[in-house]
């Protein structure tokens, strides 16, 4: 019996030194981790990408409503003007989830016409004068 317990003893000790070299083992681990952790990352930039894309369009939008509301503004012979403008900004984004991002521009143009407003002073002035 004593050469078979040191037997079963042997076989133990064996399979214990030999799980304990697998647990410290780090061969696979790098390619799990990396095949987890790269997608993600490579979505998330890419959906940062997406987001930058959808501002980009926004700031547009608003310069353009900006330029023809002054455009406007400038070529009208009223003494003071009160413009207004809506646009909207629309992307539908695809991937995972399909979804439209949407932004309203609203714009607003206080214009005063200075020429007209010298003239006017001017004839109030003579008016006043007399």
């Amino acid at each position: 019996m004593g050469s078979r317990n040191g037997l079963i003893t042997d076989c133990f000790r064996s399979v214990i030194v030999h799980s304990g070299k697998l647990l410290k083992s780090k061969r696979g681990e790098e390619y799990v981790e990396a095949a987890i952790v790269i997608p993600l990352f490579i979505l998330t930039v890419l959906g940062l990408i997406m987001l930058m894309l959808f501002y980009y369009l926004s700031l547009g939008t608003q310069l353009k409503t900006h330029k023809n509301l002054v455009e406007q503004g400038g070529s009208n012979k009223k003494v003071f003007t009160i413009m207004k403008a809506e646009e909207q900004t629309s992307k539908k984004m695809q991937g995972i989830v399909g979804i439209t991002m949407k932004k309203d521009t609203d714009g607003c143009y206080y214009g005063l016409n200075e020429a007209r407003t010298v003239r006017i002073r001017e004839g109030i002035q003579d008016n006043g004068n007399e």
